[in-house]
């Protein structure tokens, strides 16, 4: 029997790629007349049918987070990022139902929100659940990005990002295994959004009792980034018009992961040091010295605003250690800016050789400078790039690609076959 399309989706927070990722998405649902319901438990709710929803405990639940958080923070090993599915803060499917009554339950990033064990106690059986991963978390005893490690594959037990306690050694182990219970007793659609996050969810212990795996690439509005004249965009960022502008973004600017200090590493002994600008945008300024002058252009979602930035560039660099994805070189390359990124995770979906950019090695500051070197002065080739970014973008990862293929998954959910 058919059920019309009814869409909730729970997302932690608006802002970062996940966050954006879904309230991107839950708009086109929106336009499409598809009924759709975001709640998150910080950001932005300007965003049509979208709500706020703080998990409740009232102000011991907030103090007991602080100290978990505090806690595990203290166990977790240099460069690693933990959460657990265990939280002091509560939330309920059914108190979501009388505002918008749904028969598909959409989840994105929902660590640091509510406790899993009694919310999943909520959710009805037999309410499908399509679960997009932005980082393996839901797959694992508690890591994000496992590096090296495959634990998540058989158990996670002697987890290396978590030190462990003479009470407490399988910490990991042990939220696995409640993640396990929540596969067994509801029907998850898992979604990875490159084929690095594909394999790795197939390989998962976790992934094997998911009702399917699938992969759906991110996507962009690329309306909304599209090239703009360089010119007129230096001018109102305020943007040297003679020199080579770097774009680099991140949330936090001083994100290890992003690898700004490559970056500098990159051109501190580069003959185009003077001849270089780095336009950056993101939250925070660098905790550390830059070799060459730099605008910053702060954070924002605003999509036309980014094109903006993009625009202003002449290449995008992206160093990061990881990314599941890359929502950002996607973007960027919609403007028809080229992007020099490395071969990690989603990135190599992306930056394919030297098609719409240049791959380089993970680390490899050596590498990140020819490149840069290469691209500033050859620009037969940067353009010639910026040109073949503009059509990957567009056509393997236009934001209504992406809406259909979620659209087609809904249906199959609910019996649409229409």
């Amino acid at each position: 029997m058919m059920s019309p399309i009814r869409i909730t989706h729970l997302t932690t927070s608006t802002i970062g790629g996940a966050g954006v990722a879904a309230l991107r998405l839950h708009q086109q649902l929106v336009d499409r007349e598809v009924p759709s319901q975001v709640y998150f438990r910080m950001g932005d709710g300007s965003v049509r049918q979208s709500a706020q929803r703080p998990a409740s405990g009232g102000l011991l639940a907030r103090i007991a987070e602080k100290i978990s958080e505090w806690s595990l923070q203290r166990r977790t090993r240099s460069g690693g990022f933990f959460t657990l599915p265990t939280h002091p803060g509560k939330l309920s499917f059914g108190e979501l139902q009388p505002e918008h009554a749904s028969n598909i339950l959409h989840l994105h990033w929902i660590s640091r929100w509510f406790d899993w064990r009694a919310f999943f106690a909520t959710v009805p059986a037999t309410t499908p659940i399509v679960w997009s991963l932005h980082d393996l978390n839901p797959l694992t005893g508690g890591c994000h990005i496992p590096g090296d490690c495959r634990g998540f594959v058989d158990g996670c037990r002697g987890c290396p990002q978590i030190r462990p306690l003479l009470w407490d050694r399988q910490r990991a182990a042990r939220s696995l295994e409640l993640k396990r219970k929540i596969f067994q007793t509801h029907p998850i659609h898992v979604v990875a959004n490159s084929r690095w996050m594909l394999q790795a969810a197939r390989d998962s212990s976790l992934g094997k009792l998911a009702n399917s795996i699938r992969m759906i690439h991110l996507g962009v509005d690329c309306n909304a980034f599209q090239p703009r004249g360089k010119s007129t965009c230096r001018e109102l960022l305020g943007v040297p018009h003679d020199k080579f502008i770097l774009a680099f973004g991140a949330a936090d600017l001083n994100d290890d992961n992003k690898s700004l200090k490559l970056v500098c590493d990159a051109l501190q002994e580069s003959p185009l040091r003077n001849d270089c600008h780095l336009l950056l945008f993101g939250k925070g300024w660098p905790a550390f010295s830059l070799p060459v002058s730099a605008t910053a252009a702060g954070w924002t979602d605003n999509e036309r605003l980014l094109s903006v930035v993009y625009s202003a560039a002449d290449v995008l660099v992206m160093p990061s250690r990881f990314e599941s994805f890359g929502l950002t070189a996607v973007e960027a390359m919609s403007c028809g800016i080229p992007a020099i990124a490395t071969r990690t995770g989603g990135l190599s979906d992306i930056v394919r050789g030297e098609n719409g950019g240049i791959s380089i090695p993970v680390g490899d500051a050596g590498a990140l400078r020819q490149a840069l070197e290469r691209l500033f002065t050859d620009t037969e080739l940067r353009d010639s790039l910026g040109r073949q970014a503009r059509l990957l973008a567009s056509d393997d990862f236009s934001l209504r690609r992406t809406t259909d293929e979620y659209i087609s998954l809904y249906r199959e959910l609910s019996g649409d076959r229409v």
